[in-house]
């Protein structure tokens, strides 16, 4: 399906009904957030939201992705502009890539826009919470399929999409670097939007990955069928020693070694007629 060939001002969105994987996630940070406000200790965030330094030291690899279904309790509009982008850009690539695909991608650009946090900053003992990154790499998605698509900025300004990205990232790149105490977060939008950027533009990348999984198989059954085929060839030469030693004592003067091994190999041949 061409994506591209459609295209039309000012729509993202609105269509007909909410696709699930929207709606689930909508529902899942709400509530969160909801929880999040009752927790006057901060336990939740000290627990759950992503650390650099806990990953480091600590081992709390799962922070990497709870953080992102976590937001500011003393913010409303955190959250609210997080979901507000998530329902405008993620709708549209939700209903053309299927419920699956959609969460698995939101999912994984979350986890991969942490993990870039925890690999710039490593010693950081700032607790990152948020969607930012996530959805970030949904508009860069949304910006490789509809470049030309015109949004409102703040709801006023007409501007193409491709443009908006690119001003959000340079945004995030200048706070990165000019404000080094509080650019943890702001590696973690660029994350998610450098794996929104590759996921888009290099399938070939991808295929090569799936490509160089499916070889392994396949060596790793070659491997397998050869390993069967010498223990076969083996056990054979086996019997024919039991046969030869048949012919020369008879079957009952049979040792308990020899009789083992004519019962494995028609547990062999069994096997084989299967």
């Amino acid at each position: 399906m061409d994506y591209k060939g459609y295209s039309e001002e000012y729509r993202v969105g609105a269509d007909t009904g909410m696709p699930k994987s929207i709606k689930w996630l909508l529902i899942a940070n709400v509530a969160i957030f909801l929880a999040e406000l009752f927790d006057k200790s901060s336990v939740i965030i000290g627990l759950f939201g992503l650390t650099p330094h806990d990953v480091v030291t600590r081992g709390f690899v799962f922070q990497a992705a709870t953080y992102m279904f976590l937001h500011s309790p003393s913010s409303l509009l955190h959250i609210l502009f997080n979901m507000l982008m998530l329902w405008m850009f993620g709708s549209e690539l939700a209903r053309i890539w299927g419920t699956r695909r959609f969460l698995q991608f939101y999912l994984l650009t979350g986890f991969i826009a942490g993990a870039f946090s925890v690999l710039v900053m490593p010693g950081s003992s700032i607790p990152i919470v948020g969607a930012s990154g996530a959805v970030l790499g949904i508009l860069v998605a949304f910006a490789v399929l509809w470049p030309d698509r015109k949004v409102l900025l703040y709801f006023l300004i007409p501007i193409k999409v491709k443009y908006l990205i690119m001003i959000v990232v340079a945004i995030d790149l200048i706070y990165a670097f000019a404000r080094p105490g509080d650019s943890v977060a702001h590696w973690t939008h660029l994350g998610g939007a450098i794996f929104g950027f590759a996921y888009m533009k290099r399938p070939v990348a991808v295929e090569f990955v799936r490509g160089r999984l499916l070889s392994v198989r396949r060596r790793k059954q070659v491997r397998k069928v050869a390993r069967e085929q010498h223990e076969s060839e083996q056990l054979m030469d086996e019997v024919d020693r039991v046969l030869d030693r048949i012919n020369e004592v008879g079957i009952n003067n049979l040792t308990e070694k020899e009789r083992r091994t004519l019962e494995r190999a028609s547990s062999h041949l069994s096997k084989k007629r299967r």
